[in-house]
């Protein structure tokens, strides 16, 4: 339950590079992990259990919901699985509470697009946080970078099945690390400035 931090000195940004960061880890206690995650009572349960649920329902159908559109393709195009679709509604409850969130720029974006694209010989198209960054990100991961599900193994390092490595690629192989620093920076400053101006407001001369 407590607080541990690391420092990794001289960390590599990716396979091969000459130039290291040094970079500290801070592992901070879950949201809710005394009240939530206790025996019986397990987040993780909840969500894993919720995935099959909807993963055991896109299987088993059998008539098509849509008037439009046979059983096949709703199935590939039009179900609860899709990753667009949840992240339009997260996406809408953070405009909705004015939550600001950090964008990588649309160049960094492609670059790595076209990189994981170039990766595979079928039509792999990846849409990482969304192709202009507006969107969230998907990622997925576990202790032994592997999960398995009814329907299959996904992989944490493999980009059509969790968009880990493209954020990866982008904080460290595009440089997006400096992009963040920046804007983390000129974010606090802001910061520092209204709060100074609410403790010293300004008087008006009689």
């Amino acid at each position: 339950m407590d607080v541990v931090e690391r420092l990794i000195k001289e960390m590599p940004l990716y396979d091969g590079a000459r130039q290291g960061l040094d970079v500290t880890l801070i592992d901070t206690p879950g949201y809710g992990d005394l009240l939530v995650d206790t025996p019986g009572r397990s987040s993780a349960d909840k969500v894993v259990a919720e995935v099959e649920r909807r993963i055991s329902a896109h299987l088993a159908q059998e008539v098509a919901s849509r008037d439009d559109m046979p059983l096949d393709e709703e199935k590939q195009l039009w179900n609860g699985l899709e990753t667009y679709t949840y992240k339009n509604q997260v996406s809408g409850l953070l405009k909705k509470h004015s939550i600001s969130t950090f964008r990588f720029t649309d160049g960094s974006i492609k670059e790595v697009e076209q990189l994981h694209a170039e990766s595979f010989v079928d039509t792999f198209k990846p849409l990482y946080g969304g192709a202009d960054g507006s969107l969230p990100w998907a990622v997925m991961g576990a202790d032994d970078s592997q999960r398995e599900y009814i329907w299959g193994t996904a992989i944490t390092n493999e980009p059509r099945h969790s968009e880990l490595p493209a954020l990866r690629d982008l904080l460290l192989s595009a440089g997006g690390w400096q992009q963040l620093k920046r804007d983390a920076a000129l974010k606090a400053d802001k910061e520092a400035a209204r709060r100074a101006k609410a403790v010293w407001p300004t008087v008006p001369w009689d």
